[in-house]
């Protein structure tokens, strides 16, 4: 027997502490999916008004008093956003091309939720070409940082800084010409804001601010902040408005730390993208081809978003594809802004014209009978090891009950893994359980139905070579020997499915995926080493073969299960072939019987509550109302209550 068995036991037992840990208590340490618990949605939509504006900033076109279009799928697009936006017809195709675009941004913005480590987001299209979505119930900072995320287009340009900044700059100071909303700091060339200044510094107050004292049109008036000793400083820079590249070829965004053990943003260009680094660089680095004149490189100004981050001197060609944004980051912004501009651009502007309280989308009794499913289930298995098995059906029971404490360890490290590898890790602390959502608790179902099967492979394997007449011990060993290729093959496969949902899927599959991977793992370190260490004791106190007795209902057999393969695989084919068949016909004559909303849509209905009264989210008739609907015949409706949320965080009853 193995003289090191002291060890396993004690790594088991750090194993089970540690998982423990992680999940007491279970009120503060579970997470639940917004399935589960509720949460807050976001109802978001393109922003047509903004679009349209920058069409006409880029054209140079006067808004016209209303539409003067005659199509009708045009004037449709102009009607539906507040009773017209005056479009003409050319700019009101240039809005449908953008507003088609939506499941672009549905594709950019699940990045982006993800990134950030808010678990199992749902995000789905409304009508109207609206995008909901919905996240789990998180913090406020967490709530503030996915509405920066939403909002934000990360749209980066390179652009280059007037070549007589500085000149300009100090003119500024010398005539004491301050823009609107700021203060000149005395002996200092730099702004701070003025308290006094009410007005909101919106998107149209940046615009204006961006005409402030600029030489020509060609440049825009910018503004970049500095944090001094606690305090925010701005100072003023003089930009072209024409980009010289763009973010369009970026190919990965990292924080970094500076050489004054700043936050800033590491970022990496992809072969064409390094290529147009290396020649603005080169044009523009000392006494390049677009600067003859001066041995001083031009400063390239670095905007995201229509924001100065920073304005760095080219002292050379940059051949590496690599560039830095700097500015007054905390490490929290740095990886924020590291995050949007990993998740890519969005292809068209985005905003909230909505944020509601959202109820649980299952109802209790769903819950309930989840819960009872994992209960049954792990009562079945327990009952039927304990009848077939015998002795080796209590070890087996053991490493089951171990499985589902050691399950909070398996799921942290499954969540780590894939996260890394698919690089949505970032924001997710790494001790974090994942999300629960209800397609979780069913892998956690799957892994207590598939706990036992390497168990029963191992037995089997054991009552093979308990008839050769080999001692007790070497009996056992032999057996997990001959059955270790098939458990670690049969196990491979599904942890590989369970990786490649993961990667490919989103949402609530990735729940599924990360529980079925967790499941995995434990349930071969529980079958693989903790039952042999139980096994060792058991041959450390007999030497009798009895022990290892089991039933048998199906008798030795001598099937050549291999001179059939050819017939098993035929039968295999013919029965995915038919069952695919089947679910494509039923698929085409009941679709809804085959198909759930999320594939093929559906009818969105919202009740009002008649009377103008405080209702509990708790006393919410939601378990009513889908029983009514699925009496009526809608299979499987999605009831969800929900209330608008105020300003001041209270909510208001739909």
């Amino acid at each position: 027997m193995d003289k090191n068995n002291i060890w396993k036991w004690l790594i088991l037992a750090l194993f089970l502490i540690f998982s423990l840990w992680v999940v007491y208590p279970p009120s503060q340490k579970i997470r639940k999916g917004i399935d589960i618990q509720g949460g807050t949605s976001f109802t978001v939509e393109i922003d047509k008004e903004r679009i349209l504006k920058e069409i006409r900033l880029r054209t140079g076109g006067k808004a016209p008093t209303g539409s003067v279009t005659n199509d009708p799928a045009l004037l449709l697009l102009d009607a539906g956003n507040g009773g017209g936006i005056g479009a003409t017809a050319e700019e009101l195709k240039i809005l449908n091309k953008q507003v088609k675009r939506a499941p672009d941004v549905i594709d950019v913005l699940r990045n982006r939720i993800d990134s950030i480590g808010i678990n199992d987001p749902v995000i789905y299209p409304g009508p109207n070409g609206r995008i909901i979505i919905q996240m789990p119930g998180i913090g406020e900072d967490k709530l503030k940082e996915a509405e920066t995320s939403i909002l934000s287009a990360a749209f980066l340009e390179f652009r280059l800084v007037h070549k007589r900044n500085t000149i300009l700059v100090q003119n500024l100071f010398d005539n004491g010409e301050v823009p609107e909303g700021f203060k000149a700091v005395p002996g200092e060339k730099m702004y701070i804001k003025d308290r006094t200044f009410k007005k909101s510094m919106d998107r149209e107050f940046r615009e204006k601010l961006g005409m402030f004292a600029v030489p020509n049109m060609d440049y825009e008036f910018m503004l970049k902040d500095e944090e001094v000793n606690g305090r925010t400083f701005y100072k003023p820079c003089f930009v072209k408005r024409r980009s010289e590249m763009t973010g369009d070829h970026l190919k990965n965004a990292m924080v970094g730390v500076g050489s004054l053990n700043q936050s800033l943003v590491n970022i990496e260009f992809d072969g064409k993208g390094a290529k147009d680094f290396a020649r603005v660089t080169e044009n523009y680095g000392p006494n390049g081809p677009m600067n003859m004149e001066s041995n001083i490189g031009r400063q390239l100004a670095i905007v995201l978003d229509g924001k100065l981050y920073s304005a760095p001197e080219i002292r050379g060609a940059i051949f590496g594809g690599r560039a830095e944004i700097t500015g007054s980051f905390t490490p929290a912004e740095a990886r924020l802004l590291a995050n949007i501009l990993s998740s890519g651009s969005l292809p068209a502007p985005v905003k909230i014209v909505q944020k509601r309280y959202v109820s649980p989308s299952l109802g209790e009794a769903s819950i309930n009978s989840s819960i009872r499913a994992i209960v049954l289930g792990g009562i079945s298995v327990i009952v039927f090891m304990l009848f077939y098995y015998l002795l080796s059906g209590v070890i087996a029971d053991i490493a089951l009950l171990l499985n589902m404490l050691l399950l909070p360890l398996g799921m942290i490290i499954a969540a780590g893994f894939l996260s890394l590898r698919s690089g949505s890790a970032a924001g997710r602390s790494a001790l974090q359980l994942p999300v629960l959502t209800l397609p979780g608790m069913a892998g956690i179902l799957l892994t207590i139905g598939m706990a036992v099967d390497a168990n029963v492979l191992i037995f089997e394997r054991i009552r093979e070579e308990s008839r050769k007449g080999k001692t007790l011990w070497t009996t056992i060993v032999d057996g997990y020997d001959k059955a270790f290729v098939t458990i670690m093959d049969a196990n491979l496969t599904t942890l590989l499915t369970g990786v490649i949902l993961f990667i490919f899927g989103s949402g609530p599959i990735r729940g599924f995926a990360v529980t079925l991977c967790a499941g995995i793992l434990v349930s071969m370190f529980t079958a693989l080493v903790v039952t042999k260490l139980l096994f060792g004791l058991v041959a450390s106190c007999t030497k009798n073969m009895g022990v290892i007795r089991m039933l048998s209902i199906v008798k030795e057999t001598s099937i050549d299960f291999i001179s059939m393969r050819k017939i098993a695989a035929t039968v295999s084919i013919l029965l995915i072939i038919v069952s695919c068949g089947i679910m494509l016909m039923r698929g085409q004559e009941q679709p809804s019987q085959v198909f759930a909303v999320d594939f093929m849509g559906g009818t969105s209905l919202t009740f009002n509550f008649k009377d103008d009264i405080s209702v509990c989210r708790d006393m919410c008739p939601v378990e009513g109302i889908r029983n009514a609907m699925e009496e009526a015949g809608v299979k499987k409706p999605f009831v969800q209550y929900q209330e608008d949320i105020k300003k001041d965080g209270t909510g208001v009853l739909l």
